[in-house]
């Protein structure tokens, strides 16, 4: 199958009204764009030519755009770097995005960094940490898209000092041009100016282009498409099935099934009458590509043909001198008298570099945007400390009724009972690359005679949490910055980092906070407030808060099986655990060792007359321990789950 080396007309004219809106100005306002300095590309690699085919830049590169501000953006491997109009480097490929200049500047992004514009000597202008998208310049205004805490997405606009000329609020928006940018909330479209203010709304046409040259293109609900001026009024009723910006024309098509491509002046009165296959941009010149049957040719203002339709494409004229053209697989050069200049041997022209030639778009085989790679660690911490405060999470304390938080949070009694260790609440997506879940611990049910020789479960609905957990999950940009993340959420609570490096502890207002970092989760668990960890030394600071009385041993009771009570008594030495349990049935106490690992996992080896006969192996958290009781044959195991006496 041949390579479309071009790319179809239809195309290129769909991403001209995506394109329109990011023309800095035409004319001798525009970008400075060398037109005399051709991306080409030949076999794999990319070079530049002149036009007459004669390359000034040898093909070396993976990627090449356009001369504009006698800087081109190119690419070698995975990195972007910008040459000058000699081929050499004058800022190196550092970048694993970026743009072409536009208005002296252009956006660069380096790894795990956040979108950095650049003057044409690299020299950093200035650096968006909260865009997650930036568009080039266009009329001093960026355009700029952001995530806010709920996730949604909205666009803004940034001036030249990197302050929000227009506070992201749009579902969508599109660059400035003649003053004004389309923009879109909800289902309504308008335009505003470069202080916001709603200019025109499409209360009855809906806009879907941007100012160009005083008119914008406006569609009805039909379908077809019109002209507005820049008082909002029409200029042409809508009536074309296609419409797209010539200069001082417009190309438009007729409706029906079979389109024919046309020009006509802003009032829709009939220069070239419809009557091709498809058309491309007269761009200032004195020729325009139109197709005729199965081949493309050239016609003149007139709607003459000047150059017989011979090509399997055509691009629109440079400089009022050459076109490039398609024959087979191969691209060549023409003059105006349709000779080669070039013969057809290239593989590839930049398929949007005519329109380049016409509006000065800086948007063309390259990106005209870049998106972030930075992580805002401080705004991700901002996002966590919305939820988490010193009195509780998610707006639920450690004195808040099970009653209160299963209504407020739509949760049924059910998913609480015979739970181990927490129980999720609610989970959801904090900001674009954290997924956070809220989990509660405690004893929410109690044992009730069920009348006859039995009991019966029921919730007691004054029952408080002993425990809160807010567990955060990294994805996309946030993966990798996991510890960056734990230390400043240690350092915004002021926690101790324990000497494991992963994990920190300390009062945090009235209640204590045990932080973990585990890969790619970090946990914030909340309990009643106790000691000052801060002065505490490491060598004795491990995970979770040490007794307030080192000689003295923690309480824990709960079940085995969820049947058979037991009490643990333990005494915590940095790693080394020790103390004895009993059943609840008998009070002859039983020898407990083991040992207490940084991420939480706690092993006790039970002894009777100095055997080993079971151990409990589980987890420890810092309400309760909870995991499997397994006998010392391995045949035997229940799970057990014990919680911290407030005894």
């Amino acid at each position: 199958m041949k390579k479309n080396i071009l790319l179809s007309k239809s195309l290129v004219r769909l991403l001209l009204l995506a394109l329109l809106p990011a023309i800095s100005s035409c004319g001798s306002e525009g970008n400075d764009m060398n037109t005399s300095l051709i991306p080409i590309l030949s076999g794999k690699s990319y070079g530049y030519i002149n036009l007459e085919g004669v390359y000034m830049i040898n093909p070396q590169f993976d990627e090449a755009g356009e001369f504009f501000d006698r800087r081109a953006l190119v690419r070698k491997g995975n990195l972007y770097g910008y040459i000058d109009e000699k081929g050499t480097y004058v800022i190196p490929p550092k970048y694993v995005s970026a743009t072409p200049f536009s208005e002296g500047v252009a956006w660069t992004v380096e790894a795990d960094g956040a979108p950095t514009l650049i003057d044409t000597d690299g020299n950093t202008q200035l650096v968006a940490k909260d865009a997650e998208k930036v568009w080039v310049f266009t009329e001093g205004m960026a355009k700029v898209l952001t995530t806010k805490s709920d996730n949604s997405k909205v666009y803004g606009f940034l001036d030249r000092k990197g302050q929000f000329a227009i506070t992201p609020q749009f579902d969508q928006a599109y660059p400035f041009s003649d003053g004004m940018a389309n923009v879109r909330i909800g289902k309504n479209s308008g335009y505003v100016d470069k202080k916001g203010r709603m200019e025109i709304s499409d209360s009855i046409m809906k806009c879907v282009s941007s100012f160009f040259r005083g008119y914008a293109i406006v569609e009805n609900g039909n379908g077809d498409y019109g002209l507005i001026d820049s008082k909002g009024r029409l200029e042409i009723n809508p009536q074309f099935s296609e419409i797209y910006p010539d200069g001082d024309m417009l190309i438009v098509a007729t409706s029906g099934d079979e389109k024919n491509y046309g020009w006509c002046d802003r009032n829709g009165k009939f220069i070239i009458n419809p009557q091709f296959r498809n058309a491309s941009f007269f761009s200032n010149n004195d020729y325009a590509p139109v197709k005729i049957g199965n081949s493309w040719g050239y016609i003149d203002r007139k709607g003459k043909i000047v150059i017989n339709p011979q090509f399997d494409d055509a691009l629109s004229f440079i400089d009022n001198k050459v076109a490039f053209v398609k024959t087979g697989d191969k691209v060549g050069i023409i003059d105006k008298d349709g000779k080669y200049v070039a013969n057809p041997q290239f593989d590839e022209l930049p398929g949007m570099y005519m329109l380049n030639m016409a509006y000065g778009i800086p948007a063309t085989s390259v990106n005209y945007y870049v998106t972030t790679r930075y992580f805002n660690v401080e705004k991700a911490v901002d996002m966590v400390m919305d939820n988490v405060t010193k009195e509780g999470i998610r707006g639920i304390t450690l004195k808040t009724p099970i009653s209160k938080i299963i209504k407020d949070f739509n949760i049924h009694e059910r998913n609480l009972y015979g739970s181990y260790g927490a129980t999720n609440i609610t989970s959801a997506e904090l900001g674009k690359n954290l997924f956070a879940t809220f989990s509660i611990e405690g004893d929410f049910f109690q044992d009730v005679s069920d009348g006859w020789w039995g009991t019966t479960s029921v919730l007691v609905k004054n029952a408080t949490p002993k425990a809160l957990h807010y567990s955060l999950q990294t994805t996309g940009l946030a993966i990798g910055k996991e510890r960056k993340l734990f230390k400043a959420l240690a350092d915004r609570m002021n926690l101790k980092i324990n000497s494991d490096k992963n994990s920190a502890t300390g009062n945090y207002g009235k209640n204590h906070i045990w932080l973990t970092l585990n890969e790619n989760e970090i946990k914030i668990s909340m309990t009643p407030g106790g000691k000052n960890y801060a002065d505490v030394p490491d060598s004795t600071l491990i995970i979770e808060e040490l007794i307030e009385d080192q000689t003295s041993a923690e309480t824990f009771e709960g079940k085995i099986n969820n049947k058979y009570g037991i009490v643990m008594q333990l005494l915590i030495l940095g790693s080394d655990v020790s103390g004895t349990y009993h059943y609840t049935s008998r009070k002859s106490p039983i020898t407990l060792s083991g040992t207490l690992d940084s991420d939480g996992t706690i092993r006790l080896e039970e002894k009777t007359g100095g055997k080993i006969t079971g151990q409990f192996a589980g987890t420890y958290t810092p309400s309760e321990i909870s995991g499997t009781w397994i006998s010392a044959d391995g045949k035997t195991r229940m799970p057990f789950v014990v919680e911290r006496s407030n005894n």
